[in-house]
């Protein structure tokens, strides 16, 4: 199966498993090409991210803003990597069927390398593979609703770089 790995690492010839939200180190991957850019920069510190998607029913890819022009300041700039790699075998996850796991090195076949993550998740979104949930098209009651979920994501965070992060872009989510 072709997976797809997302990094602003350059020259990668074998992911190894590492940092990870679960129990022990692992190699992340994704059968989603325009996920992977969406990981191929990170603002925040590992193990931490901020990554506001979601996949509809139908399996395409929704990032929604949180903040105004979320997606032009979180991505524009900046380059990062969109790694292949064919792995079968792999521990899907549950909640999130996309994300497949390994916990051995895996061997890259192909690495792009892209100059403007902003650019790319442009192009991805005139393609169609990508909706693009705006700021400023967002309800009163959505933003209500975004702000409530960084508060509870917040809960066991009382500083490091998530914190800071979101103080800087979301400072109406301590209020």
């Amino acid at each position: 199966m072709l997976l797809y790995h997302g990094s602003s690492t350059g020259g990668i010839i074998a992911l190894r498993p590492s940092i990870s939200n679960h129990d022990k180190p692992y190699v992340y991957l994704t059968d989603c090409a325009v996920l992977a850019l969406l990981y191929a920069y990170n603002p925040i510190a590992r193990p931490g991210g901020f990554f506001p998607y979601y996949f509809d029913k139908t399996g395409l890819l929704h990032y929604e803003e949180y903040f105004p022009d979320q997606t032009r300041k979180m991505y524009a700039k900046h380059s990062g990597w969109i790694y292949t790699a064919e792995a079968d075998s792999l521990t899907r996850l549950d909640k999130m069927p996309w994300v497949y796991l390994s916990e051995t090195d895996i061997p890259i076949s192909d690495a792009t390398f892209i100059p403007d993550i902003y650019a790319a998740l442009m192009e991805a979104e005139t393609a169609g593979r990508l909706i693009l949930h705006r700021y400023e098209d967002a309800s009163e009651e959505q933003h209500r609703i975004n702000r409530q979920v960084v508060r509870k994501s917040l809960e066991g965070h009382a500083d490091g770089d998530y914190v800071r992060f979101l103080r800087e872009h979301m400072p109406d989510a301590f209020e």
